[in-house]
């Protein structure tokens, strides 16, 4: 059964080891054909987290149309963080 799953050779583990930053360790596991589903993205929400510039860049300043005042209220009450979390 374990040889139905995963065969000795069948993916570059050493690769993904070896890399450090997140971006480049999802474009890795894509490449090497690793399965788009949701237990995939599952584990990449849980053991690799968002970088601080999602929230310090504004990049979910979209999310709220401009409204500064809507995006620093929700900044302030974690209703951001929720957002983001939901997101990636």
């Amino acid at each position: 059964m374990a040889s139905r799953l995963y065969q000795d050779g069948q993916c570059d583990l050493d690769r993904l080891r070896a890399t450090d930053d997140p971006a480049n360790y999802v474009d890795e596991l894509l490449r090497q054909s690793f399965p788009r589903e949701t237990q995939t993205q599952a584990l990449i929400r849980r053991h690799i987290s968002k970088p601080n510039e999602v929230l310090t860049a504004g990049v979910l300043q979209v999310v709220f149309g401009g409204d500064v005042g809507a995006y620093d209220r929700a900044q302030a009450d974690g209703t951001l963080i929720d957002a983001a979390e939901r997101s990636f």
